[in-house]
């Protein structure tokens, strides 16, 4: 098994509650209290909660029956050396904007081409309304808003830059409005095994 050493680890993750946003039909998240410590000399709380709810990682299986599970990645696939993508003034300026080849190709010429086995992080800014109706951008006709990547980025990142995962702050990597229409084409191409 190899050894880990990393000088900077940042955790990414929003603390699971029940305020976490759920995808429109999942089930909320619910926290209750099993055992308490006057009562009973410990304390012991239980929760309930989809699998896609809050921070959390899609594996192939997902949209790929047989294929891999998150118990089955072995730990070090989940540490890997990061790039960010810092659109966060455009998300704000449309919820409904998506990360192209484009802007890929514009930050690899400041920046340098995105390592392979890295994983691109895509910052939207959209964390700050993790807890609020924006997140999710749910609209009269329970359409979503949200920004994302395109199937195109998502297709070139991996098929030319070979990268290790992609990384966003909304509750899904394409835009909230592709999956309203086509259901979750960027994640379907970036989780085929």
């Amino acid at each position: 098994m190899p050894s880990f050493h990393y000088e900077n680890i940042i955790d990414l993750t929003h603390p699971i509650n029940s305020a976490i946003p759920v995808w429109p039909g999942d089930p909320a998240v619910v926290l209750f209290p099993l055992n308490q410590l006057e009562k009973d000399g410990f304390n012991l709380g239980g929760f309930t909660m989809g699998e896609h709810s809050g921070t959390h990682v899609g594996v192939a299986s997902h949209f790929h029956d047989h294929e891999t599970t998150l118990d089955k990645l072995h730990p070090a696939s989940l540490f890997k050396p990061c790039v960010v993508i810092d659109l966060a003034k455009e998300c704000e300026a449309n919820p409904d904007f998506e990360l192209t080849p484009d802007h890929l190709q514009h930050w690899e010429k400041t920046n340098g081409i995105v390592p392979k086995d890295s994983i691109l992080l895509f910052h939207t800014g959209w964390s700050k309304y993790f807890s609020t109706a924006k997140y999710l951008g749910i609209d009269e006709s329970n359409g979503l808003h949200f920004p994302g990547f395109s199937l195109e980025a998502t297709r070139f990142l991996i098929v030319h830059r070979n990268i290790a995962g992609l990384g966003i702050d909304t509750a899904g990597i394409e835009p909230g409005k592709d999956s309203n229409a086509t259901g979750s084409p960027a994640r379907v191409i970036a989780l085929i095994p």
